[in-house]
């Protein structure tokens, strides 16, 4: 009771609960009232598929792993049992930003708020994660709590959970989880968690490497050395077979696997295509080079490991993104943030990568949605008329349609800034040894 009572009149530990419920109080302000509606579409139609019993790939609305359509199947039963319409309101030649989509669903504040709920909790559980993270590496409560609330108060992170309803979160917590397990000596749930992350988004799976490398440079001999890679590759392989053990048995594995294989196909080379997720390809193996190299390199580290592993896998992400004509769908990037938010507290400067992150391409995916995200408001509540959003929407939408293209020209900034930062650091430091010094 006594440890309660001088947490709580601690100044960081109030400043953490104060931004916990500011964070929350936005979202939950905004998740009934405002979303994305092509992305909601899709989740409502996946719950109407459930919900007579066709499952996650019986009809044509979900085509992602199975992770999160196993809390769509949850949250379908809890739906249920309150009689929350699921269908949404149909309006007619709704366009979504600069794409004409046809006709739009327009689903409930209760159906809204529901879907995105699993999305908060896992945006407040991210944000424990790096507090304790920071907390290990730095020993340092004041940083942890900065850490906390840049990622739970960035715009990004809010919109990416709250208002457009995408599930990137639930693979930054696994990774995230999966990152403080391993610093922590506890590789099973390492390897578990990593799955998990990876088994939502693909992106987390690529710290694997590193992690085995990690493991062979800090286990003090062989046997704890292939003790801990043979247990993190247990717990990854183990937890990614029972995710996919339902489409597998049901004979739906290439179809639980769509995501992955619709962007696999082949590259557009028009002045459009380029800015297509699918022309990743063409670097994919510069990044695979690059991953490996740097885990080389952190197997040999003798000292600093934590801090070079942090270092590394923050490097390995901005390679994804740094590239000029490789911009990304918003929500991706969101596995970049815990890295930089990392490095910040390790003494880089990362104030200048994080806040361009949190406006370039915030600015970007509400450009892309425009108007159609205030429709919740004017179909449910009368806030908002309805006629005069049909009205405005075309015209908002050629404004906001370029200004979306333009910043695809310029998403690679953050990631560019960030690398820019630990170059500066390590030569200022370590007399230009960069990447071979170990951070101090």
């Amino acid at each position: 009771m006594n440890w309660i009572i001088k947490s709580a009149l601690n100044s960081p530990f109030r400043v953490l609960i104060l931004t916990a419920i500011i964070g929350l109080a936005l979202r939950f302000a905004l998740a009934p009232f405002l979303t994305m509606h092509y992305d909601m579409s899709f989740w409502s139609g996946t719950v109407n598929d459930i919900t007579p019993g066709d499952g996650l790939y019986g009809g044509r609305f979900y085509w992602y792993t199975p992770v999160w359509g196993y809390i769509l199947s949850i949250l379908s039963g809890i739906m249920d049992i309150f009689s929350i319409d699921t269908q949404g309101v149909i309006i007619h030649g709704l366009y979504f930003g600069p794409y004409a989509i046809g006709d739009a669903i327009i689903t409930s504040p209760a159906f809204n708020f529901i879907v995105k709920l699993p999305l908060i909790i896992s945006d407040l559980f991210v944000s424990l994660v790096i507090y304790l993270i920071i907390k290990k590496v730095t020993a340092d409560e004041k940083k942890a709590v900065i850490g906390f609330a840049i990622w739970f108060l960035c715009p990004l992170v809010i919109w990416v959970s709250g208002i457009q309803a995408q599930f990137d979160t639930l693979a930054v917590l696994g990774m995230m989880l999966s990152v403080l397990f391993l610093l922590n000596k506890r590789y099973l749930l390492a390897g578990i968690f990593l799955s998990f992350g990876m088994c939502t988004k693909l992106f987390p799976g690529m710290l694997l490497p590193l992690m085995l490398a990690y493991i062979i440079a800090g286990a003090p001999d062989r046997s704890q050395k292939i003790k801990g890679i043979a247990s993190i590759l247990i717990g990854f392989s183990v937890f990614t077979i029972l995710i996919f053990l339902t489409p597998i048995l049901n004979g739906e594995l290439w179809s639980s696997l769509g995501f992955f294989s619709s962007r696999m196909d082949e590259p557009i080379t028009s002045v459009n295509g380029l800015l297509e997720w699918d022309n990743i390809l063409y670097i994919a193996p510069m990044i695979a080079f690059f991953t490996f190299y740097l885990s080389f390199l952190l197997a040999k580290t003798k000292s600093s490991l934590d801090h070079r592993f942090i270092l590394f896998s923050g490097l390995v992400f901005a390679s994804l993104f740094i590239w000029p004509f490789f911009p990304t769908l918003p929500q991706y990037i969101l596995v970049l943030l815990p890295f930089m938010i990392l490095l910040l507290s390790m003494g880089y400067e990362m104030k200048l990568p994080i806040l361009a992150l949190s406006i370039i391409i915030t600015v970007s995916v509400i450009m892309w949605t425009g108007v159609g995200v205030l429709y919740p408001l004017a179909v449910y509540t009368g806030i908002l008329d309805l006629n005069y959003l049909e009205a405005i929407s075309g015209t908002i939408d050629s404004y906001t349609g370029p200004i979306y293209v333009a910043l695809q020209f310029v998403k690679f900034i953050p990631a560019v800034l960030m690398v820019y930062f630990i170059y500066i650091k390590q030569r200022d430091e370590k007399g230009g040894e960069f990447p071979y010094a170990e951070p101090e």
